[in-house]
């Protein structure tokens, strides 16, 4: 790495957006940990690449980005040793290249929040026969602006090769979401199929998978096959439907098995799904905790959530008999924190006029660690921020929110137990899940909710 203030690591990340590596535990990233540094033009350089093999070759990078608007990145190749530089490609060039015509490196770029890792693949045909390539990822931001925290860009498995002419694959699960409400043994399954290749592919044999509560893959059973044509680069929904009726969680695989896919090694997509079968069909209903912990299940990063007695220095009450859920029933919550209480299903189909109550007493870092409600119609696929009426939301900008649908939520200190109400959004919805979300940055923990 190099260049005027430099953020670039190479590590496992570690950011509240910018957390994981797309494969593997490292990646490079500006700042493994926090934000990248303002008025910085750096860059991560390649080894020597010897292309003087390659007909007809691309590069494919996988990418992670939260930045400012003008803040972005680039990649850039030489020929001279260094001595001068050319950018590959520009901003509406296909599979997720540049997204911005203007960034603060003067030139096309990656700018704004990616959402995730993405992988971008570009043709470098202009370096065929070429026996001295280097290759680098420029990163450029702006002005110095105060209260602004983003982690900038990150970079993994940057690939070499030359343009493969056939390779079809599963790009993506997109249903059943993560979790499923009586999925039973006819649920749809939609997938995402992608041409890598530089030729159009059609008639394209799916196949799909299932382990069941860790107990082992069953045989591969056949999906159907695509009959439609799939241009290059290009993707498609294909739909069929599988057998989820068992209550649990199923490791669920689909693969491609096209004639001649040169790539086998990425035909297989691979997701969770935890299939309920215990729905909450009719209204009211009293969940104090007291008997059990209401069916209620913990996910997400670094959880501390725990069904119990809470004894903590402030958080040592109920409002209801002697149980809680609590991040922590007797200390604090955990640093980089990302984790959620999941309800069981619920079925609302029927109600068209309902509200929701809960208790609650919190104790965080304020504007940085803090709860709040969503809920979900679609298994978890999506999900979206509830809003309260009575005890509503006191901060509208918690910092360890960034990336979900709003950084609104309880944050600070409540300084005792409150009601919250709120009239419920997803009425006349089958299959809701609601989810209580906390969130905590690197530091300064207390004791929570």
């Amino acid at each position: 790495a190099g260049g005027q203030y430099p953020s670039w690591e190479l590590g496992a990340p570690a950011g509240t957006t910018i957390n994981s590596a797309s494969d593997g535990s490292n990646a490079w990233v500006t700042n493994l940990s926090g934000m990248y540094n303002w008025q910085e033009v750096s860059w991560v350089q390649s080894a020597c690449f010897d292309m003087s093999s390659l007909t007809n070759p691309e590069i494919l990078i996988d990418i992670n980005y939260e930045t400012w608007s003008s803040a972005g990145a680039n990649v850039e190749y030489s020929i001279d040793g260094g001595q001068s530089w050319v950018v590959i490609g520009a901003q509406g060039d296909p599979n997720n290249w540049y997204n911005s015509t203007f960034t603060d490196l003067g030139t096309h770029g990656w700018t704004g929040n990616s959402n995730g890792w993405l992988t971008a693949q570009h043709s470098v045909s202009a370096l065929a026969g070429e026996s001295e390539v280097i290759f680098r990822i420029n990163f450029g931001t702006g002005m110095i602006l105060t209260n602004i925290n983003y982690e900038g860009f990150g970079f993994d498995k940057f690939i070499v090769r030359d343009l493969i002419a056939t390779d079809a694959s599963v790009a993506d699960i997109l249903e059943p979401g993560p979790f499923g409400c009586s999925l039973g043994a006819n649920a749809q399954v939609v997938v995402v199929l992608r041409n890598n290749g530089a030729n159009s592919i059609s008639n394209i044999p799916v196949e799909y998978r299932t382990n069941l509560n860790g107990g082992g893959y069953g045989p591969w059973t056949s999906a159907g096959t695509y009959s439609g044509t799939i241009s290059a680069n290009d993707t498609v929904h294909y739909s069929f439907t599988a057998n989820f009726a068992q209550e649990g969680e199923y490791q669920f695989q689909v693969r491609t098995q096209l004639s001649g896919d040169q790539v086998p090694a990425n035909d297989v997509d691979s997701t969770t799904i935890t299939n309920s079968n215990n729905s909450i069909p009719s209204f009211p209903v009293c969940e104090s905790f007291e008997l059990s912990d209401g069916g209620w299940t913990v996910h997400g990063t670094n959880p501390s959530w725990a069904w119990g007695t809470p004894s903590g220095t402030t958080i040592n009450s109920t409002p209801y008999g002697s149980k809680v859920w609590a991040t922590n029933l007797s200390g604090n919550y955990n640093n980089n924190e990302l984790s959620y209480l999941l309800s069981p299903c619920l079925d609302l189909s029927s109600m068209n006029n309902g509200k929701i109550s809960i208790a609650l007493y919190y104790l965080t870092e304020s504007s940085k660690d803090g709860l709040k409600m969503q809920y979900s119609i679609d298994g978890g696929l999506n999900w979206t921020t509830e809003s309260f009426a009575v005890s509503a939301y006191n901060d509208n900008n918690i910092t360890a929110f960034a990336g979900l649908d709003s950084k609104d939520g309880w944050s600070g200190n409540s300084g005792q137990w409150v009601t919250a109400q709120a009239y419920i959004s997803p009425l006349g919805s089958s299959n809701v899940l609601i989810r209580f979300i906390f969130g905590s940055d690197g530091a300064n923990v207390n004791e929570g909710v």
